[in-house]
C-alpha cells in the first residue's frame, strides 16, 4: 500500500487516538493462542488452522512502525449443529500491544465494507464494528481479533466477542501449585526489563499473562516486562488447554 493511503487510513480511523496503549489498561499478552484453548460459549469449534508467520507490515509505513512477524489463526464455529449459524474468528498474535494496534490497522485496509465504525465498549482496549454488529474487531492486549458471520443467518457477533474478551482478561481465583512462574529479577528500575519465566507447559497449551502498571511484550522469543510505575507489581501466568485454566504468580517490585 502505498504511503498516501496508509496516511489517509489513518486520519479515517483516527489512528493517532489509539495508536498507543494506555498504561492503565490491564495488561494481557497471549502466547501460542489457539481456538481449542478458549472456548465461545454455546459455539462448536467446527476446525481451526494456526499460520505461524503471516506476511509483514505494509509498505508504507515508517520504519519505526514496521511489525514482528504476527502468528495467525483461522477458525470457524457453529452454533450447535447449526451449521446455517456460523462464526469465522481470525486472531492475530503479536510481539506486543502496539504491534497489536498496527495489525488492527492493516486488517481495517483489508475490510470490504466501508461502513466500519469505533465501537471501545463491544470488547478488547480498541474495537470497531459493521451496522448491526455482523462483524466486530478487536484489540486486547497483543492479539487481533476478528469475528464475523459465516453462515446463512446473521447474527449479533457482538456478546460473542465481549464473552471471549473476558475471557482473555480473567484468571482463576486460585493458584496452581503445580505451576511455577519467576522472573530472572525481584526488583528492577522502573522502565527497565525483567524477563518472565514460564512454566512448563503442554506443546499445545495456550500461555495468558496478565499484568497492570507495566508492559508485557516478546524480546528475542521470549517474554519480558516492564513496569511502568514504582511498586510491587503482580504478574500472573495462565495455562489454557481445552477450556481447562491453571494459574501461577509472581511478583516484581519496581523501584
Amino acid at each position: 500500500m502505498a504511503s498516501d493511503f496508509i496516511d489517509s487510513l489513518k486520519e479515517r480511523f483516527g489512528f493517532d487516538d489509539w495508536a498507543m496503549p494506555e498504561t492503565r489498561d490491564v495488561n494481557v499478552f497471549l502466547l501460542r493462542f489457539h481456538p481449542a484453548n478458549v472456548p465461545l460459549p454455546q459455539w462448536t469449534l467446527q476446525h481451526a488452522v494456526v499460520i505461524e508467520a503471516i506476511e509483514p507490515q505494509p509498505k508504507g509505513l515508517r520504519a519505526a512502525e514496521a511489525k514482528k512477524d504476527v502468528r495467525a489463526t483461522d477458525a470457524v464455529w457453529t452454533q450447535g449443529d447449526d451449521d446455517a449459524r456460523a462464526l469465522h474468528v481470525t486472531t492475530y498474535e503479536c510481539a506486543s500491544r502496539e504491534d497489536a494496534r498496527l495489525q488492527l490497522l492493516r486488517v481495517l485496509s483489508e475490510l470490504q465494507s466501508p461502513i466500519v465504525e469505533r465501537a471501545d465498549k463491544t470488547a478488547g482496549e480498541v474495537a470497531f464494528q459493521m451496522p448491526k454488529k455482523t462483524m466486530t474487531l478487536f484489540a486486547r492486549g497483543n492479539l487481533v481479533v476478528l469475528m464475523r458471520n459465516a453462515g446463512e443467518k446473521v447474527a449479533n457477533v457482538a456478546p460473542t466477542a465481549r464473552a471471549l474478551d473476558e475471557q482473555l482478561t480473567s484468571t482463576p481465583p486460585a493458584m496452581s501449585r503445580d505451576l511455577a512462574v519467576s522472573t530472572s529479577k525481584a526488583s528492577v528500575a522502573v522502565g527497565k526489563r525483567v524477563t518472565i519465566a514460564l512454566p512448563k507447559a503442554d506443546a499445545e497449551a495456550s500461555v495468558k499473562i496478565v499484568a497492570r502498571g507495566g508492559e508485557v511484550r516478546l524480546e528475542k522469543d521470549q517474554p519480558v516486562y516492564e513496569p511502568h510505575t514504582a511498586g510491587e507489581h503482580d504478574i500472573t501466568v495462565v495455562t489454557m488447554r481445552g477450556g481447562t485454566e491453571a494459574a501461577a504468580r509472581t511478583t516484581v517490585k519496581a523501584k
